[in-house]
């Protein structure tokens, strides 16, 4: 677990203001600090990436690099992740990925390949997300 998912299972409320600073609600313990210090840079990336619109996410995931993904399937994708943390999203899409390769390497006709895996991922993502 990260330190902003610890945060937030902790009670607390992590915000970034200004680019680089974090207000923490309520106040953290001042035995904290020194934690807080060290995963400040950890913590600042992950609320980034969340601020991040889902479709950038996927448009540039390496998971999905290589996949014949059209836009309805990275429309689809962005709904079904919409709201999950940056880890969450990075397991999702690699187990997408497996599915996809999966089918792929199943299917014996070549013109059909990609609609395999396209078919394979995307059933799989709305039973596990759905």
């Amino acid at each position: 677990m990260n330190a902003l998912q610890k945060l937030r299972d902790s009670g607390f409320t992590v915000e970034l203001v200004n680019g680089d600073l974090l207000r923490i609600r309520p106040q953290c313990p001042p035995g904290w600090l020194s934690t807080l210090k060290a995963a400040k840079p950890e913590i600042i990336a992950e609320l980034r990436l969340e601020q991040r619109p889902p479709l950038y996410i996927v448009k540039t995931s390496p998971q999905l690099r290589g996949l014949a993904v059209i836009r309805d399937d990275r429309l689809f994708i962005e709904a079904c992740i919409a709201g999950k943390t940056h880890d969450e999203i990075t397991e999702l899409l690699s187990q997408y990925r497996s599915h996809w390769l999966e089918a792929v390497t199943a299917e014996r006709s070549t013109h059909c390949k990609d609609n395999a895996g396209r078919f394979a991922a995307n059933t799989w993502l709305r039973e596990k997300v759905y």
